[in-house]
């Protein structure tokens, strides 16, 4: 997808305001009301470094607090794209290794919970 930036408008505004310009005509052309193969048409588009922006830009926006952030952890694990993965490739491109080392302990605390949850069943 290609976004419009004057340069002049790159060098007044802050990081974070770029971020945003660059992830919200992502965002409302994936909610464009059109459904999940919409969204996935629209993903497989981007580049790879839009994609990194953007599922952090996921993870950020969904999970502002601890509460939300455990609920939206199995969420993304189980969604078409796979959030998860596509949240790993991203931030490995742009070197995250916090947030990658983060989430390998979030896969092995869900897996326990997943073997805890088939004991129980």
């Amino acid at each position: 997808m290609k976004i419009d930036i004057r340069s002049e408008l790159m060098d007044s505004i802050s990081p974070e305001e770029l971020f945003m310009w660059t992830v919200k005509p992502i965002a409302l052309e994936m909610h464009s009301g059109k459904g999940p193969d919409h969204k996935y048409d629209v993903y497989k588009e981007l580049s790879d470094g839009q994609r990194a922006a953007f599922m952090f830009w996921v993870l950020y926006s969904h999970a502002p607090d601890e509460a939300q952030f455990y609920i939206w952890m199995p969420y993304m694990r189980q969604t078409k794209p796979d959030y998860w993965n596509q949240l790993r490739i991203g931030m490995k491109l742009i070197g995250c290794t916090e947030v990658l080392m983060f989430m390998k302990e979030c896969e092995e605390i869900f897996s326990v919970l997943e073997e805890m949850k088939s004991a129980w069943i």
